[in-house]
């Protein structure tokens, strides 16, 4: 698993929210290996996913379940600000810094890259910090 895998995972359980089926969630079709984004969720418990150009109906009956993973919504700057937040509160050790502090710490000394503002993108250096913090 690479640093930017365990990040994600660890907020996703900071902010299980991340991980419902949504628009914006990405899933992954567990025979094809293919991973698809949903663009609209409607109130008939239909899904659009999109797939390369192509918008494909899905329904969201216990096959689909079966036939895919939810992967989650991509983890932007304020996830991880509240992912950081909600582990201070949570957490009994009172030796850590302020959240103001852990937050500079984390975003400016470790170069957090606003132009790709996914955790999957950031650096191995920044990844593995914010998994000091998040542990």
């Amino acid at each position: 698993m690479t640093p930017q895998q365990k990040c994600a995972e660890r907020i996703y359980e900071l902010l299980p929210h991340k991980k419902e089926l949504e628009f914006g969630c990405e899933i992954k079709n567990k025979d094809f290996d293919s991973i698809h984004k949903i663009v609209e969720f409607g109130e008939y418990q239909f899904t659009h996913l999109q797939v390369g150009f192509d918008d494909v109906l899905v329904s969201q009956t216990q096959n689909f379940y079966r036939d895919f993973e939810i992967i989650g919504q991509p983890i932007r700057l304020a996830d991880i600000l509240l992912a950081i937040k909600k582990h201070i509160t949570v957490t009994e050790d009172k030796d850590w810094l302020p959240f103001d502090v852990l937050c500079r710490k984390v975003i400016i000394q470790n170069n957090y890259n606003l132009e790709k503002d996914n955790i999957i993108e950031q650096s191995d250096s920044f990844c593995e910090s914010l998994s000091e913090i998040l542990k």
